[in-house]
């Protein structure tokens, strides 16, 4: 009885101490302009193959470092790269991330969030359309 009851009371910790600063419904038209000119900066980086602007705008995450590293061995200068305008439909915006190579077209999903610490917009995670 003691573990259920400890249990539940570590359950319940860890649902209170979840981090929602990022987390955000509404955008003001500032924040709104600050997240194109941040595409735009990301499909020009990428297009220059300067992968540090990327990492550093980057939320830290496993799954984020091992996207990073794969991407080290893409040469992007040989890719013509396309970035639709967000989407503010769900909880995230997000953008369809789009790369063209010859024939082939992979398509992904560019999820942002506001870090409202410190006043600039972040990649939260990197999907692969399917």
């Amino acid at each position: 009885m003691k573990k259920i009851i400890l249990l539940i009371a570590m359950v319940f910790l860890l649902i209170s101490c979840s981090n929602n600063n990022y987390v955000q419904k509404g955008f003001s038209q500032n924040e709104k302009q600050a997240l194109i000119l941040f595409k735009d900066k990301i499909k020009n980086n990428l297009s220059e193959n300067n992968l540090a602007y990327i990492k550093e705008n980057t939320k830290d995450s496993y799954r984020n470092r091992y996207i990073l590293e794969k991407l080290q061995n893409i040469d992007f200068t040989k890719l013509n790269i396309f970035v639709s305008q967000p989407s503010y439909t769900t909880e995230y915006p997000s953008s369809i991330l789009a790369l063209n190579m010859n024939e082939d077209t992979y398509y992904f999903d560019l999820i942002f969030i506001y870090d409202k610490q410190n006043k600039k917009w972040l990649i939260f995670d990197l999907k692969e359309k399917e």
